[in-house]
């Protein structure tokens, strides 16, 4: 079994397992279940004659609390680009800690980490040299803060800071950097 088939068999495992929400009575007790992630379409023209750039991000999560304010789940990222002929995929698959900062105050800041695997494919139109994937790991930390509208949904806003390690033409590696500002919404799911 592959590195993606375990991955998906642990995410399921997780969903199924907080479906029932015990008899948590607040977002962040043990037995509720966060559910939360992201979408993001971009379209770029640009001036001068090149071909517009498309990006779609897909960025699911499920995190069941297993302490009052502590969470394990998943969270997997799909990122496809493409620009004319070229094309460019990027699947991320992290198991994800979080805690958020049990109060009864609405603005409740959060403290995350994830750890994972990170798959890069490519089709550039420039010959069969220009096609390819890479494999590698990404590692996930992130702040913020849960801002909740009601007990069962929450603004999230927060930075993050991205590192991924690929291994690249012959036992290379290829690492990049990243810092994040992320804005977006989170359903809690208890009795």
């Amino acid at each position: 079994m592959g590195a993606l088939s375990k991955f998906l068999v642990f995410f399921s495992i997780i969903c199924i397992a907080s479906l029932p929400a015990q008899s948590a009575e607040n977002p962040t007790e043990r037995g509720s279940v966060m559910l939360g992630g992201g979408i993001s379409f971009t379209s770029i023209d640009y001036e001068g004659g090149s071909d517009r750039t498309n990006t779609l991000i897909l960025a699911p999560s499920a995190m069941p609390f297993i302490f009052k304010g502590f969470s394990v789940g998943a969270e997997l990222t799909f990122i496809h680009l493409s620009e004319g002929d070229d094309k460019a995929a990027n699947h991320r698959y992290l198991g994800k800690l979080l805690y958020i900062v049990p109060t009864d105050n609405p603005i409740r800041p959060f403290v995350e980490g994830g750890f994972g695997f990170i798959r890069q494919s490519y089709d550039y139109d420039c010959g069969p040299e220009c096609k390819g994937s890479e494999n590698g790991w990404t590692l996930k930390l992130g702040l913020g803060i849960y801002a909740f509208l009601s007990k069962h949904y929450a603004i999230v806003a927060g930075f993050n800071y991205i590192h991924d390690n690929l291994m690249v033409s012959q036992g290379n590696e290829w690492t990049d950097d990243t810092i994040v500002f992320s804005l977006g919404f989170a359903g809690f799911v208890f009795k």
